[in-house]
């Protein structure tokens, strides 16, 4: 009786080669939808975190007769030259928020007076403070950014400065902000989000007053004192506090506890300047109006529809962002 012999038939090596070819084009394929799917999860999840931040200012607006101070800092002309201008906690408005951010015992842990023009130790001299900082709320960063990262350099507290003499249409108020370097600055909570300070930052009695936002130091806007109406007026905007200017460096983040609020002269950036609004999502940076509604505002919109957007009593209305 004859062996029946069985051959195994295996590829070629031309046949493989091929085989590797295709799975190559498959995954070259995949990866970009893969991507796509997940920066579409994180903007909605960013969306959601500023939707959030503005609801709980709606209640804190609700309960307080107005919203928080966008820094408890000094008065907006006061110079840091002057006496007394450490005086003051510079704690920011997102750490004012904390309460209706389901992190009430944060807050609780916090030693300072959270009213405007109280006096009281500088948010990083305080013990209980420094180490509520140290705290990273997850909604205040976007998932989209790796500010946690980044710690050569993490900004603390704004303020803001008038330069020149008042001439209508030109920015007067500019904003200027003090930074701790690492190693302090490695262990502090991030931000990716702030409050809008507008042109002229609030209450400097100049000629760009009108284009002012609802947050800067020691401010106390009323949803009522929005005149320009809800819709028209941004509260929140997305930032990265990340320069790409080489003498400078790469590596700044924002403090959630002290960065609460920023000057908008400058507008929507698309690489990350730390005193431009940006975002790591493509062709733009989220923002939360004052309805409740989160937009999606495009880098490179012109400047005079987004200081429109961000000013709460200019008297432009903007039909189509």
């Amino acid at each position: 009786m004859k062996e029946k012999i069985f051959f195994r038939h295996g590829f070629t090596l031309i046949e493989l080669l091929v085989v590797i070819a295709i799975i190559a084009v498959l995954i070259g394929l995949l990866v970009p939808a893969v991507q796509k799917v997940r920066e579409s999860a994180n903007r909605m999840t960013c969306q959601n975190n500023l939707k959030q931040i503005a609801l709980a200012a709606h209640n804190y607006e609700s309960a307080q007769g107005s919203f928080p101070a966008g820094c408890l800092g000094a008065k907006p002309l006061d110079s840091f030259l002057s006496a007394g201008f450490f005086g003051y906690p510079y704690v920011g408005s997102l750490a004012l928020l904390l309460p209706g951010l389901e992190q009430e015992p944060l807050y609780k842990s916090m030693n300072f007076v959270p009213r405007v023009g109280v006096a009281g130790p500088a948010w990083w001299t305080d013990t209980s403070l420094w180490n509520a900082a140290q705290a990273q709320p997850p909604l205040f960063l976007c998932p989209s950014d790796s500010c946690r990262s980044r710690s050569d350099r993490v900004y603390t507290y704004a303020y803001a400065i008038k330069l020149g003499v008042a001439i209508p249409g030109v920015p007067q108020g500019l904003v200027t902000a003090g930074y701790y370097t690492a190693p302090n600055a490695a262990p502090l909570g991030r931000t990716n989000y702030t409050g809008i300070g507008g042109i002229a930052g609030g209450g400097l009695g100049i000629a760009t007053d009108q284009y002012a936002g609802a947050f800067y130091s020691q401010s106390a806007t009323r949803l009522a004192s929005i005149l320009d109406g809800t819709s028209q007026t941004a509260l929140f905007g997305e930032i990265l506090f990340d320069s790409l200017v080489p003498a400078v460096g790469s590596a700044r983040s924002g403090s959630w506890i002290g960065m609460g609020w920023l000057g908008t002269p400058l507008g929507i950036d698309s690489v990350g300047s730390w005193n431009m609004f940006t975002s790591r999502h493509p062709g733009g940076s989220n923002f939360a109006f004052a309805d409740g509604s989160v937009r999606n505002l495009k880098a490179g919109l012109d400047i005079n529809v987004f200081r429109a957007l961000m000013g709460t009593c200019d008297g432009i209305t903007v039909t189509d962002p």
